[in-house]
C-alpha cells in the first residue's frame, strides 16, 4: 500500500531506552528493598512507594511519547488516505438566552429533530 522503506526525519520516535531504564530501575529498587533488613511495616511502605513511583514514571513516559506511539504504525501517505467525519455543533446564541434560539455553525444546518425551541405547555 505505502512505501515504508523510507521514513521522514520529522516523524518523532518513541524513546524506548527511557522506558526500559524506568522499569529496570524500579525492579532493581524493589529487589534492593527485599535485601535491606527492616520490619514488615516499613518494608511494605517502601515497596508501595517504589511501585507507585515506577508506575508514575511509566505513565509519564507514555504521556510524553503519546504522539510518537500514535505515529509508529503510520506511513507517509496515511494523511491522504484518512477520512475524517466532521459533525457540526449547534451553539446557543448568547443574546437570546432563555428563548432557546440555536445558531448553527453552517447555514445549511437547522435545529435537530426533537429539540424543543420553547417551554412545554402545561396541560
Amino acid at each position: 500500500m505505502c512505501d515504508t522503506s523510507r521514513r521522514s526525519n520529522g516523524t518523532p520516535r518513541p524513546r524506548w531506552g527511557r522506558l526500559y531504564a524506568a522499569a529496570s530501575l524500579g525492579l532493581a529498587l524493589l529487589a534492593t528493598a527485599e535485601v535491606v533488613p527492616a520490619g514488615a511495616g516499613p518494608r511494605l511502605v517502601v515497596r508501595c512507594v517504589i511501585g507507585f513511583a515506577t508506575f508514575g514514571a511509566i505513565a509519564a513516559w507514555a504521556r510524553t511519547n503519546r504522539v510518537a506511539l500514535d505515529l509508529v504504525e503510520w506511513c507517509d501517505c496515511a494523511g491522504a488516505r484518512t477520512t475524517v467525519r466532521v459533525i457540526p455543533a449547534h451553539i446557543v446564541d448568547a443574546t437570546a438566552r432563555g428563548t432557546g434560539t440555536v445558531t448553527p455553525w453552517t447555514s445549511g444546518v437547522g435545529i435537530p429533530p426533537g429539540r424543543r425551541t420553547r417551554a412545554p405547555s402545561r396541560s
